[in-house]
């Protein structure tokens, strides 16, 4: 099976959750409602979490709203594996996101990406074109998934 028949034969929603498994989380996170204690308007407020704020210390006021947010966890790992180069997540701007990015992060997300299309029985030169990667990368992350599969089952 070749990437075309491959993309004719699985359904659109199924390949769009493999190649993006990265969903924002779930929830209300607390910059989710105006905190007039915190920003003297609305529009501030929106403005510091869009990325775009007046000042640093719009940053700071932000900052301090995130670390008491139920989602704080969720929301940096979105951020992280997302790549989201906007906005402020995690209690932190989309700048420090990307001085702080790793290829770590990158690697991780092409594994799940692997993980689903060979769940959809992608065969491995399909992944490959469709992460964008050569083929021997994506042996070694089957050989890494089945690895970590055993592990768990062998555990279990």
């Amino acid at each position: 099976m070749d990437t075309r028949e491959f993309l004719d034969v699985t359904a659109p929603s199924d390949l769009i959750w493999a190649l993006e498994p990265i969903a924002p989380p779930p929830g209300f996170g607390a910059c989710a409602d105006y905190h007039p204690e915190r920003f003297d308007s609305r529009r501030r407020q929106q403005a510091a979490f869009d990325g775009e704020a007046h000042d640093e210390d719009d940053y700071a006021t932000a900052r301090a709203l995130c670390q008491c947010c139920p989602i704080l966890e969720i929301c940096g790992q979105y951020a992280d594996m997302s790549r989201d180069h906007y906005g402020f997540l995690g209690g932190i701007t989309a700048q420090e996101r990307a001085a702080k990015r790793v290829k770590h992060t990158e690697i991780l997300k092409r594994r799940v990406q692997v993980e689903r299309l060979i769940d959809l029985a992608a065969p491995t030169s399909v992944v490959a074109e469709l992460v964008g990667r050569d083929p021997s990368l994506i042996r070694g992350d089957l050989r890494i998934i089945r690895h970590r599969i055993d592990s768990v089952n062998s555990m279990g």
